[in-house]
């Protein structure tokens, strides 16, 4: 993970900014934090500030993709920027999706317990339906945030630019 963005740049023949670098970074190492300094357990919801990360992170390089691959250059009209939004959105809820069927199978095959377990009110245990739907809406919610943001920004997409416009 810690790679992509280098990889992005020279397969994609892109610049990507710094900040998103930077947070490519704190993304990839993130998870190892969470389990070598027992940050998912010290109470500040690490696994939560992980999966808004994550929101953020796929709806950008949604956005990306479609505009690069998807969107025709000489159509710049509502329709393209209001359809580049949706196809980051709905392409970081599906990758959202996807990681909850491999912590979900996970938990199955080798019980890792990687979907956290919570005590109802009356006592009884919802094995993981909290965990895995709470994730699933701080995803869309930080996927969220860019479609909104890039909407919001007339459809330019700063951070992640083709060579030529540079």
């Amino acid at each position: 993970m810690i790679l992509v963005p280098a990889a992005m740049e020279r397969i994609f023949r892109c610049r990507i900014a710094l900040p998103v670098y930077l947070f490519c970074l704190v993304y990839a190492i993130g998870p190892m934090l969470g389990h070598s300094c027992g940050w998912y357990y010290m109470g500040f919801h690490w696994d939560k500030v992980l999966h808004i990360f994550g929101g953020l992170a796929f709806a950008l390089f949604g956005i990306f993709l479609y505009e690069t691959f998807g969107g025709r250059r000489e159509c710049c009209g509502k329709r393209q920027k209001l359809m580049a939004a949706a196809f980051g959105f709905f392409l970081s809820v599906a990758v959202s999706a996807l990681w909850e069927f491999v912590e979900f199978s996970m938990d199955l095959l080798w019980q890792m317990e990687m979907q956290t377990d919570t005590i109802l009110a009356d006592g009884s245990r919802d094995i993981g339906l909290y965990d895995t739907m709470y994730d699933m809406l701080l995803e869309s919610g930080g996927a969220l945030l860019v479609s909104a943001g890039y909407l919001l920004a007339g459809g330019k997409n700063r951070l992640i630019r083709p060579e030529e416009t540079i």
